[in-house]
């Protein structure tokens, strides 16, 4: 079967919020996003976005294209089912983590949460398959993360601002996302959000339709540490817990919320010591 190197062609990318140059690629048998996988064939006038260090072919037939680092080591198919399946798992932890031992309704029933395993640029690699506001993740956590200069391991950082990279909807809505670091390198994230009982602000539970701007949604943290190499940010902690008017759910919340992010971080170990490094990075 006949295949086509994709040849690099000068393009850019727009998205939602800003606009970025990309290297773009185009075949004429059709093209799609790469990744570690085959994925189906799509329109022949499709473009498809290469990242740096990977290159692409396109099938001769038009059914299909695959993508492998152009530096030579390429995770398998098999593997990176494999890896997604335990990635997914891992993520489930988490979820259940937090489900099982929040304090308030708005997380132990309503499930007004979620979930995910990030890489470590910021972008979602793994969430839970049910568990949680399933039509939340995907959030791109890239314009939060440098928000913060210098990470540690046993940092933990959170916001609950909406215009400090865009992902909390609410004030309610209380982000979180921990670094795990190897060998001294930044390898990805556990993360995800819960929504507060009460955040402040002119009504309780910070939720009104007749509020008519942010501030009177209650006190917006922009993203900072909750924990620094481990130590918990006290002064943080206790201004939070005095413009809420339900401290005990709030720190409870959060609490059950930390001890998912650790359950994330001990389940991403596990992976490293099964599967390297390396094909976690690249998988």
């Amino acid at each position: 079967m006949a295949r086509e190197r994709l040849a690099p062609a000068d393009s850019r990318k727009v998205s939602r919020r800003r606009l970025y140059e990309v290297p773009f690629y185009r075949g004429d048998a059709g093209s799609g996003i790469t990744a570690f996988r085959t994925l189906r064939h799509r329109p022949d006038d499709s473009t498809a976005c290469v990242p740096p260090g990977f290159n692409a072919t396109v099938d001769g037939s038009a059914t299909s294209f695959s993508s492998g680092r152009s530096d030579g080591h390429e995770v398998d198919k098999v593997t990176l089912e494999i890896l997604a399946n335990h990635m997914r798992a891992a993520a489930e932890s988490m979820a259940y983590t937090l489900y099982r031992t929040a304090h308030s309704t708005f997380v132990k029933e309503t499930e007004d949460f979620t979930i995910q395993i990030l890489d470590a640029a910021g972008r979602t690699a793994a969430v839970p398959m049910d568990l949680g506001a399933t039509w939340y993740p995907g959030l791109d956590y890239g314009r939060a993360i440098p928000m913060i200069s210098h990470y540690e391991p046993g940092d933990i950082a959170l916001t609950n601002d909406p215009y400090s990279g865009y992902l909390a909807t609410h004030t309610p809505d209380l982000v979180l996302w921990k670094p795990i670091f190897h060998d001294g390198e930044l390898l990805c994230f556990t993360a995800g959000h819960i929504h507060n009982t009460d955040m402040g602000g002119a009504v309780p539970a910070s939720l009104s339709r007749a509020l008519t701007e942010i501030h009177q949604e209650g006190i917006r943290f922009k993203p900072t540490k909750l924990y620094r190499a481990g130590v918990l940010n006290q002064e943080l902690l206790d201004v939070m817990m005095t413009n809420v008017r339900k401290p005990d759910l709030n720190v409870g919340d959060l609490k059950a919320f930390v001890g998912a992010m650790n359950t994330g971080e001990r389940k991403v170990r596990e992976l490293i010591a099964k599967f390297g490094a390396d094909t976690l990075r690249q998988g």
